[in-house]
């Protein structure tokens, strides 16, 4: 879908270390297979960069960026695998917060 161009997805410089973070850490990719990934994500996303901070989350300072990214995006659906902080929350500022399987149930309704 994002690939094709059908949805518009947004994402910042934030987002995108830690997508390396994680790709390194628990999936252990090779440093070619995630500049290669990394690549063709931002071929097909639009790089937001948040200007205003938010302190809504006390336990996790990295997630009040996400959410900065979200705010300023003006993004419909954030997708987080966050269960702890980011999903509870549900909503912010209007932005939808859903996990990746919520996400799709959304998207083929």
């Amino acid at each position: 879908m994002i690939w094709r161009g059908d949805i518009e997805a947004c994402i910042s410089s934030f987002i995108f270390k830690e997508l390396e973070e994680t790709l390194k850490k628990d999936f252990s990719w090779d440093r070619d297979q995630i500049k290669h990934t990394i690549e063709k994500i931002k071929a097909k996303t639009i790089l937001i960069q948040p200007k205003n901070k938010v302190s809504v989350i006390k336990e996790n300072d990295d997630d009040n960026r996400i959410l900065e990214f979200a705010i300023e995006g003006r993004v419909q659906y954030l997708i987080s695998g966050d269960r702890k902080h980011l999903l509870p929350l549900k909503e912010y500022q209007g932005t939808k917060i859903l996990s990746p399987a919520e996400f799709l149930k959304v998207l083929f309704l």
